[in-house]
């Protein structure tokens, strides 16, 4: 298949290279699986400059990750990897947007989003064991409201309706 868009066939490229079992799940988007450990499923999509990969959290037990864990994580997972929160299937999964430039910088960067990854299913499989309550909020300090944080920011604030 000859994709149109040179950076979307450099991004195939490099996925071929680097991961098992590529196949097309649609435009610019292709299902695949990686190693390190273990095996992962990843959802890949090229779109406005950017290859996007999503997998499942790999957390397998009964109970879901907890937010406040999951924002802690964030903050120090490899290679752009991000826990987010995916409306439609009320979970939680992880992605990294890759900008794309030349194929070197792909592959690097692909190799370092991967490794986030799967740092944080281990991560995942090793807060299956413990304890699992949300953090305490302390009613002294409470946290700001998403709109305060917003406004305190030097970025403009448009209020939708929605």
């Amino acid at each position: 298949m000859r994709l149109m868009n040179m950076e979307a066939e450099m991004a195939l490229t490099v996925l071929n290279k680097r991961c098992d079992e590529v196949e097309p799940a649609g435009p610019w988007r292709w299902q695949c699986a990686v190693r390190n450990g273990t095996r992962l499923p990843v959802l890949a999509r090229y779109a406005d400059g950017f290859l996007r990969l999503e997998t499942k959290n790999g957390n397998k037990g009964g109970q879901g990750l907890r937010l406040p864990r999951a924002a802690r994580w964030n903050a120090t997972l490899a290679g752009g990897v991000k826990i987010v929160a995916d409306c439609a299937t009320r979970a939680l999964k992880l992605c990294a947007d890759i900008l794309v430039l030349d194929e070197a910088q792909l592959t690097s960067r692909l190799e370092w989003s991967l490794d986030g990854f799967h740092e944080c299913v281990r991560l995942f499989g090793a807060s299956e064991s413990e304890d699992t309550e949300p953090m305490p909020r302390r009613e002294e300090n409470p946290l700001p409201a998403a709109q305060d944080l917003l406004e305190s920011t030097a970025w403009p604030l448009t209020r939708l309706e929605s």
